[in-house]
């Protein structure tokens, strides 16, 4: 019985921006091919949407079975928090998958 909205401000356009600050000055320090580079730094858009839409589907099903006002609030910060981390986390991870597999086909 109720609706949720996303707020622009809960958009994940400005966490994209800021990953994409941050993906650059990643990228910029990797010691890897240029072409790396930039499938690197492109591959943040997604991974950032990504983790977008994991965190407005998990807010939903926290209003759902706990009601809204479990889902504002510290949860909402929180877990904001939380997903920008494993966001990085994850485009690291995609950089030592795509330097690890170079390595293998060049030995």
């Amino acid at each position: 019985g109720h609706e949720l909205f996303i707020a622009d401000a809960c958009s994940g356009f400005r966490s994209i921006v800021t990953l994409l600050a941050l993906g650059a000055v990643y990228v910029y320090f990797q010691d890897t091919a240029n072409w790396k580079k930039w499938a690197i730094f492109i591959s943040v858009v997604p991974i950032a949407i990504f983790a977008n839409i994991f965190r407005i589907c998990l807010t939903g099903l926290i209003a759902y079975k706990w009601g809204p006002e479990k889902a504002e609030g510290f949860f909402h910060e929180f877990c904001l928090t939380v997903l920008f981390f494993i966001t990085v986390l994850g485009l690291m991870g995609l950089t030592s998958l795509v330097c690890k597999k170079s390595q293998i086909h060049t030995n």
